[in-house]
């Protein structure tokens, strides 16, 4: 977006039902080649990769994404940082919900920050679907 009128500078439509990782690289190039100053990226789930945090930080673009739960560095900073999340100075309400966030610093290549959050909306409907299935198959309150 153009930051003083707000409106599209750059658009392309990127099959979404097969993640290609490599859109994001082929992206930052082809924003360059065209003169486009990207300062600002938000990702999708599936396109954060070592290669391409590695391509945005070369080419100076901050950005901001979930990480899947199977990566390293997710792994990494829930470990490290998931004892004591739960305190009161975390505590954060946003649209009528309230959340457990804290940023942590980390590491992905270069200096970062991982937000680590919890949602005690969804806690509270997986922790109903929890007590539904084990109802269900007949567990005890030790048991589940």
């Amino acid at each position: 977006m153009q930051q003083r009128t707000g409106l599209p500078l750059f658009f392309r439509y990127v099959v979404g039902n097969v993640i290609d990782v490599s859109t994001l690289t082929r992206t930052i190039a082809e924003l360059k080649a065209n003169g486009i100053n990207t300062k600002f990226a938000i990702l999708d789930v599936g396109y954060y990769t070592g290669k391409n945090a590695d391509a945005l930080l070369d080419a100076k673009i901050s950005f901001i994404t979930r990480l899947k739960e199977k990566l390293r560095i997710y792994k990494q900073v829930v470990s490290e940082n998931l004892a004591g999340l739960e305190s009161r100075e975390n505590l954060v309400r946003y649209n009528k919900r309230l959340f457990y966030v804290r940023y942590v610093p980390c590491m992905i290549g270069e200096p970062a920050y991982a937000y680590l959050c919890k949602d005690l909306s969804m806690k509270h409907e997986l922790e109903k679907h929890l007590v539904k299935r084990a109802a269900d198959q007949g567990l005890s309150g030790e048991e589940l």
